[in-house]
């Protein structure tokens, strides 16, 4: 629209209204659009979907608007109605908790993921979810609901990738879903319930905000999930964690560190999990992934087949036997002896030790059938677990297979995955 036929579509004196200049006009495309419908549906102007294109619907809305605050209708977002418009906004939801217009913040927040339910959130309730919001996205967890938030939450209300929409980029978040392992999600661009089911499962597994969209944390823990695998293994004990405790207590054994022996205080832990490790899980990664890891090393350069052919054999998790390498070549110990011999050998050493009642460090130091004190303590155990997942977050991609011990009467904590 040129803007002489803008200024002939002024409502009012057009002499007596002299208008900033043009931002954003009836079927014009730009992000600033989703943005400020936004705003203005917050604001009660209307329920203009999020998308970037300028409709006639939303040009009424932006006349409306202008009517109430007694600017020039023009029905275009020149400078003028730009700064109304949010100055409008951020002062109303400044104080969030307190305006008329609360329920607007609550429903995004919900469908974000962020409140399981609708409530009347008391103010420091509020700020505790915005903190949330702000922590998950990276943003300064002030629990104000300032531009930056709006911003990012304006972002994901309208990204592509949610249910009811279309695009070739839905074709891609299909296939990494089905490769994943969540369904047989029909490749097509459309973005249907059963996708939107399997994403938020795929989120609750993950541990992130169940919203059914898939903003960019998503996607990036699904691309991680193609490489990281994950297997999970619950050992049943007939006993108690108390009486394991109490038992232990008896023979004069002092826990220091009591997340060592309580499951719940370990398993969502990013380092803590490797507790449960299996020491004795063969084909953990690939020759390829170990042989990234160690080409700075020049003695196990290229060491990735021999290190995996070995511990397959001796039924060994191979950065298990990686990680007593390591410490053998810090000893010096394979100046006299060739590295396929001291290789092997520790292998030997290892399969001795960590049998199946000994393959997690979990067991090594705690034995729960018995209460009895395990082989190693728990300055040795921590470090170990410390070790442990260096290296792993250091492959490229791998199987991480745990043994969580479950004992009688406790219900154990939901394995956060990723």
């Amino acid at each position: 629209m040129a803007s002489d036929t803008i200024l002939a579509s002024v409502k009012g004196d057009p002499e007596n209204h002299a208008l900033s200049s043009v931002l954003l006009e009836e079927g014009m495309t730009d992000w600033k659009i989703i943005e400020l419908k936004m705003k203005l549906n917050w604001l009660g102007f209307g329920r203009s979907k999020l998308t970037s294109k300028f409709g006639e619907y939303f040009r009424a809305q932006v006349e409306h608007f202008q009517d109430q605050y007694k600017l020039p209708i023009s029905g275009v977002i020149d400078e003028t109605t730009h700064q109304k418009i949010t100055n409008e906004f951020f002062n109303t939801y400044r104080d969030a908790a307190q305006s008329d217009h609360i329920k607007e913040l609550l429903k995004a927040l919900k469908k974000l993921g962020f409140i399981d339910k609708f409530e009347d959130p008391s103010p420091a309730e509020l700020k505790n979810h915005l903190i949330d919001f702000q922590l998950h996205y990276g943003l300064e967890a002030s629990g104000v609901f300032n531009e930056a938030t709006f911003k990012t939450m304006a972002e994901i209300l309208s990204s592509p990738l949610q249910e009811g929409k279309k695009g070739q980029e839905i074709l891609r978040l299909k296939k990494l879903l089905n490769d994943v392992g969540y369904g047989r999600i029909k490749l097509t661009t459309k973005f249907g319930k059963l996708a939107e089911q399997k994403l938020t499962k795929f989120q609750e597994d993950y541990g992130l905000p169940i919203s059914g969209i898939a903003d960019e944390l998503t996607l990036a823990k699904l691309e991680k999930a193609l490489k990281v695998k994950e297997r999970l293994i619950y050992k049943n004990y007939p006993m108690t964690l108390q009486e394991v405790m109490d038992s232990r207590q008896s023979k004069g054994i002092i826990d220091k560190d009591a997340l060592l022996i309580d499951p719940n205080k370990s398993i969502n832990d990013t380092k803590k999990k490797y507790l449960f490790l299996d020491l004795s899980q063969t084909n953990a990664t690939t020759a390829h992934s170990l042989n990234k890891l160690l080409e700075s090393n020049d003695i196990l350069a290229r060491s990735g087949k021999k290190l995996l052919e070995v511990a397959n054999s001796h039924n060994l998790n191979v950065i298990f036997l990686l990680m007593n390498v390591y410490e053998a070549l810090e000893a010096n110990e394979v100046e006299n002896s060739s590295l396929d011999r001291v290789i092997n050998k520790i292998a030997e050493e290892l399969k001795q030790r960590s049998n199946s009642d000994n393959n997690t460090l979990y067991k090594l130091y705690c034995h729960p059938e018995q209460g009895q004190e395990g082989t190693f303590d728990s300055e040795w155990i921590l470090n170990q677990v410390e070790v442990l997942y260096h290296l792993y977050n250091e492959l490229g991609e791998y199987i991480l297979g745990l043994e969580i011990p479950v004992y009688k009467n406790l219900e154990i904590d939901k394995y956060i995955r990723g």
